[in-house]
């Protein structure tokens, strides 16, 4: 839960229950078999303040380190929550706008000419998603990196279908075997 109200916080559970914040630190780490992450919300952990930043027509959502911090966050998330969360859930924010925001504001911010949205002689990678079933994963540990190192992942569901260049990439979580996408670099953009 992103949510931030005392209750669900590890000192709110302590206090309901009687004992030491850190018991319900073991008791929580003990039930996942030592494979369960703990979320210490350091920036934006005021969710009205963040809503109203997201409702701003110049604020673009995003979060990333490009992969220099792997092992101590995981930024994948980002879409997948401004999608269920603050369009779903808290409808804090229209679908239409959420998708600009996530797709074509960036692109423009970035110089990717031609991308973020749907149009004659426009790139065109698309996502077909499940609204209602649109939520992310749990975070896990792997060691999938060159060398082994650590890094954190994080599933999503709701996702039906991942089309890239007009070729079915991803269905419903699973990798169809297509690879028809490419790595942009610096300034290599198709023109």
């Amino acid at each position: 839960s992103y949510e931030t109200d005392r209750a669900r916080s590890v000192a709110g559970r302590a206090e309901r229950r009687g004992v030491a914040p850190g018991e319900v630190i073991l008791d929580a780490a003990l039930a996942s078999d030592l494979r369960g992450l703990f979320l210490v919300a350091l920036y934006n952990w005021d969710l009205e303040a963040v809503r109203e930043m997201l409702a701003h027509p110049l604020s673009v959502p995003g979060l990333g380190d490009a992969g220099a911090h792997t092992s101590q966050t995981c930024d994948v998330g980002v879409p997948t929550f401004t999608l269920a969360y603050w369009v779903r859930y808290r409808r804090a924010i229209a679908l239409e706008a959420a998708v600009r925001k996530l797709t074509f504001d960036p692109a423009s911010i970035w110089g990717l000419d031609r991308r973020g949205l749907v149009q004659p002689g426009w790139y065109a990678d698309l996502n077909v998603i499940d609204l209602d079933r649109l939520d992310l994963g749990p975070l896990e540990v792997r060691h999938d990196l060159p060398g082994g190192a650590v890094n954190l992942s994080q599933g999503a569901l709701g996702y039906c279908a991942t089309i890239v260049n007009g070729q079915v990439l991803m269905r419903d979580g699973v990798h169809t075997g297509a690879l028809p996408g490419r790595v942009l670099r610096g300034q290599e953009v198709p023109a």
